[in-house]
C-alpha cells in the first residue's frame, strides 16, 4: 500500500515502485518525485526475475524476507505451542511458507490439542497434515490442488516414523540431502 496523491491505493502485483537510480527499465514512466510508478509487462517482469537470480543482493534480500516473513513466525508459532520434533517444525514452516499461517479453519476440523494444551505432538501433527492434505487435494484452485504432494510426502514421513528426519527425506520425488 502506498500514498499517492493523498489517496491510499492498493497496487496490483504488476505495479512495482522503481527507483531510477537503482534499476533501468525500458519503457515509458510518469515521474512523481524521485520515484516513479510504471506498469511492467510480462517480458519486463521475466527479465527482472532472470537478472535477480544472478544478483547476490537480491538473493540476500529474498533470504531476509523468507526469514522474517515465514521462517521466524513459523518457529515462534511452533515453540509457543510446545512442538519439538523436526518433522513438526517442517510441517509448520511449510504451512507458513505456503499460506502465511496454520489456518484456524483447518485446526477446527480435528479435535487434537497442541502439546502446550495437553495434547500429543505426533497426534496433532498427524491430524493436521491429514486435514491439510484433504483440503489441498480438493481445493477448487488447480495450483493449490497440485501442491498436495507436500502433505503426501509428510504423511509418508509420519508413516515411516521419521519424526527426527533421520531417514532419507524425499520431497516431490526428489531426495533431499
Amino acid at each position: 500500500q502506498m500514498s499517492l496523491a493523498k489517496k491510499d491505493i492498493l497496487l496490483p502485483v504488476k505495479f512495482i515502485l522503481l527507483n531510477p537510480l537503482d534499476i533501468r527499465v525500458v519503457g515509458s514512466a510518469s515521474f512523481m518525485s524521485p520515484q516513479y510508478m510504471k506498469v511492467l509487462n510480462d517480458y519486463e517482469i521475466a527479465q527482472l526475475k532472470k537478472a535477480s537470480k544472478e544478483d547476490q543482493l537480491m538473493k540476500d534480500a529474498q533470504d531476509e524476507i523468507y526469514k522474517k516473513a515465514y521462517l521466524q513466525p513459523a518457529i515462534n508459532w511452533a515453540k509457543s505451542r510446545g512442538f519439538t520434533h523436526p518433522l513438526s517444525y517442517l510441517v509448520i514452516i511449510d504451512s507458513f511458507l505456503q499460506s502465511g499461517q496454520v489456518f484456524q479453519f483447518l485446526r477446527n476440523r480435528f479435535p487434537e490439542k497442541t502439546p502446550i494444551d495437553g495434547g500429543d505432538e505426533k497426534d496433532w501433527i498427524t491430524a493436521y497434515v491429514e486435514t491439510r492434505h484433504r483440503w489441498l487435494s480438493n481445493h477448487t484452485n488447480r495450483a493449490v490442488r497440485n501442491s498436495s504432494y507436500r502433505t503426501k510426502d509428510y504423511l509418508k514421513m509420519i508413516a515411516d516414523n521419521n519424526w527426527n528426519l533421520d531417514a532419507p527425506v524425499r520431497a516431490n520425488g526428489k531426495l533431499i540431502d
